[in-house]
């Protein structure tokens, strides 16, 4: 029958020592010495726990992981909570990065006198409740007269880029595209109905609530034509004899019914537009964009001296190269795939998401993050879809999988631009008004004058020569 064992900690981290010295042949010596603890343990119980060593910080994170699948339990039998513990102890010892990993991995209970803790997968949620509350703290302290969105949306990166035509997207303005395809297949409007033809082709609607005036339309179409587009297609609705009727080319080409169906699907009224671009996503959607972006200022929609953040999640892993049709990496290579090993197998490398997310904030994006594909296998596999050999990965990266060979617990984070953020808080559009020596679009930094033209030693030391232009 199982029971409860009770340890002394530092004799049990040199048993354990000792059991992986043992195993050290076997494929993997820490799930085994797991197996062989759990065949006559349910619960664990320290009669200390404090670690002094960086390894033993990371070997016992991954091995809380193993007894835990494995329905062991962990209990530290002193009365100090880990908080406690990781505050007093450990910042002396200055192991605080590794040991946070297993306290933010530890879900906490109350044992009478004693805290129950047991080692979980860190999921990308925790990242969000831990950022969410630091970056509104921050605008509540310097940027108080300005409010901030209370609840943060998740939107997916493709529904960012359908949406919005970004996936750093302004939610101020209230404006959501739509594709409209289906009312212009087969109809009478040429340049759409052939564009459908071909493969990969969408028709997308930017609405334009007040926005139903020749005046605005024309307006709009010059805007598009600075783009570098011969235009952009259009359709207001107004009063007419026999009640709301659609005007603009498009109308006339496509007929009543269509338009009727556009606007019932837009949620459009008299007084409203609509305007239209056709092609590739890839290719318009950046035009796209600032278009939704000059109708939301233009007709007043977006709102001013607030902040909207929200969160873009589930990015593809990998995209096709158009000219070769090879897959590689669209994002971070290093993250971990939704689904792990097994989604890893889909016919269609572009479906498979990665747990990578964004924090953007009116148009720009502050903090970008992942969770850590921390599993070699896992990592190889990924690699692999994207046309590296192992030899490869372990020549390019063996660092980092020889560091996760010693058994990283499930890690991940996020880097937040903290001079993007300041360029928000004071209320600029450019980082550059609030860098001290920003640099030129040509790299250059005006204030000190460089980069400055090497010397020939210096080019003869590093191995280099100008070659001019023929």
């Amino acid at each position: 029958m199982k029971k409860k064992k009770r340890l002394h900690f530092h004799r049990f981290m040199k048993k354990l020592h000792q059991d992986l010295d043992d195993l050290s042949g076997q494929v993997d010596p820490v799930q085994l010495a797991a197996i062989n603890l759990a065949k006559d343990t349910d619960v664990l119980c320290f009669d200390e726990f404090f670690v002094e060593e960086i390894g033993d910080a990371m070997l016992l994170a991954r091995f809380m992981e193993k007894l835990f699948h494995l329905r062991v339990s962990l209990v530290a039998t002193s009365n100090t909570l880990p908080d406690d513990l990781y505050e007093n102890g450990l910042h002396r010892n200055r192991f605080l990065p590794a040991i946070k990993a297993i306290n933010d991995n530890c879900k906490v209970y109350e044992l009478n006198s004693n805290q129950d803790y047991r080692l979980r997968t860190l999921e990308q949620q925790d990242i969000f409740n831990t950022i969410e509350p630091l970056i509104k703290g921050v605008m509540q302290e310097f940027a108080s007269e300005k409010p901030t969105n209370e609840i943060w949306p998740k939107i997916s990166y493709k529904d960012a880029l359908l949406w919005y035509g970004s996936d750093k997207p302004d939610l101020r303005n209230p404006i959501k595209m739509q594709i409209v395809s289906e009312h212009f297949k087969g109809s009478d409007f040429k340049i759409f109905a052939s564009l459908l033809e071909n493969e990969g082709t969408e028709i997308r609607a930017i609405p334009a609530p007040n926005g139903g005036s020749r005046k605005f339309c024309d307006r709009m179409n010059a805007f598009a034509q600075k783009e570098g587009l011969p235009g952009m297609g259009y359709i207001f609705w107004r009063s007419g004899e026999n009640g709301l009727e659609a005007a603009g080319p498009l109308a006339k080409n496509i007929g009543p019914e269509r338009t009727e169906a556009i606007r019932l699907q837009l949620d459009l009224k008299e007084g409203d537009a609509a305007f239209f671009l056709g092609g590739k996503a890839s290719v318009f959607e950046g035009v796209a964009a600032r278009a939704r972006n000059e109708i939301g200022t233009e007709l007043g929609l977006t709102k001013i001296n607030t902040f909207e953040f929200c969160w873009i999640i589930d990015f593809p892993m990998y995209e096709r190269e158009d000219e070769t049709g090879n897959i590689d990496f669209s994002h971070n290579p290093f993250s971990m795939p939704q689904g792990g090993l097994s989604d890893l197998d889909n016919p269609d490398p572009t479906k498979i998401l990665g747990y990578q997310y964004d924090l953007a904030c009116n148009g720009y994006e502050l903090t970008s993050g992942a969770i850590r594909n921390h599993k070699p296998e896992i990592m190889y596999k990924a690699f692999e879809l994207a046309g590296y050999s192992k030899e490869d990965v372990d020549e390019k990266f063996g660092g980092m999988v020889k560091a996760f060979t010693y058994g990283a617990p499930p890690h991940g984070g996020c880097a937040t631009g903290i001079d993007r953020l300041v360029m928000l808080l004071a209320d600029e559009t450019s980082i550059r008004e609030v860098i001290m020596f920003p640099m030129n679009q040509k790299a250059e930094d005006l204030m000190l004058g460089g980069p400055s033209e090497p010397t020939n030693e210096q080019m003869r030391e590093l191995g280099l020569r100008i070659i001019p232009p023929q």
